[in-house]
């Protein structure tokens, strides 16, 4: 046989092993980015307040996304059209996270295929970050997100601490709910308010009729703490189906805490909280690379 034939063929023989050989990495890699958790099979859904933080979305992807099924995001629209967007990211106007509840109905419309086949949706803003190696210590099957048994009021109540110390929260935007006409659908009655920075929904909470009465207060522009735990709690009463997690707020003169590295490790190793809120990630830049070392080398 002719020696450049015999050549030719050699090297076709080491290109089709150096394909196998990159092949067999490539699925090895991609197998290793899921990491085992309860959550493998969850959505995580990351909603960003304003468009100009959507740029922080590969810190955010770089976090989460080897343990949870699918990351999908939204954000509120670019407050100038020239702003250049992110084809992975979905804009609807959420006015500066104030009605965050408007993304739902889309979600669910674009996504219902991958949402029914999963075992339930991680809801976060992109300020919440949430510890994934405590993710195991809590159960898929169960609400997790605050249950308040005994903050669960009609509009006659007006209790002074639901007008008076959550000024967002006011009566008469209530009102527009009981007396719209589409409120016969759901025949709502009563409210409750809680922070709606995050939740976690098992699948067998997942419908068209919720996601139908997110889109609901969406419209009216209830304001977002008080419209996913109503909805979330007009769907499930019973207290034993819901879990507090682990959480920790920073606010106010606390806030100089975020700085203290010894305090963020503690936080998140120690004291286990499972979410963490809030962290700006244009204020907190030590903060972030503290919690990058935390989370991405474990």
């Amino acid at each position: 046989m002719n020696f450049k034939i015999i050549l030719i063929i050699l090297l076709i023989l080491i290109l089709f092993l150096l394909l196998i050989v990159n092949k067999f990495k490539f699925e090895n890699f991609e197998t290793s980015k899921i990491k085992s958790s309860k959550f493998k099979n969850v959505i995580l859904l990351v909603v960003f307040n304003y468009a100009d933080c959507v740029k922080n979305k590969n810190f955010i992807k770089k976090i989460y996304e080897k343990y949870f099924k699918k990351m999908i995001f939204y954000s509120d629209i670019p407050e100038n059209n020239k702003e250049e967007t992110d084809p992975e990211v979905n804009y609807i106007s959420i006015t500066k996270g104030y009605y965050t509840q408007k993304i739902f109905k889309d979600f669910y419309n674009k996504y219902k295929d991958l949402i029914n086949d999963s075992d339930g949706i991680m809801y976060t803003m992109d300020d919440n970050i949430i510890n994934v190696n405590e993710l195991d210590n809590y159960p898929i099957d169960k609400i997790l997100y605050p249950f308040k048994k005994d903050v669960y009021y009609t509009i006659a109540d007006e209790p002074n601490n639901y007008t008076k110390e959550w000024g967002r929260w006011d009566i008469d935007s209530m009102k527009k709910i009981i007396d719209d006409e589409e409120n016969r659908i759901f025949n709502l009655e009563r409210f409750t308010w809680e922070w709606s920075d995050w939740f976690y929904l098992p699948k067998k909470y997942i419908n068209d009729k919720i996601f139908d009465l997110f889109d609901f207060f969406g419209k009216k522009e209830i304001f977002l703490e008080i419209a996913i735990p109503t909805v979330i709690r007009y769907f499930n009463q019973d207290c034993s189906d819901y879990i507090q997690p682990k959480n920790i707020y920073i606010w106010h003169g606390d806030r100089q805490k975020l700085e203290d590295k010894e305090f963020i490790y503690k936080s998140f190793k120690e004291d286990k909280y499972l979410m963490f809120h809030p962290i700006k990630f244009n204020s907190n830049k030590n903060t972030l690379i503290w919690i990058d070392d935390i989370l991405n080398n474990e």
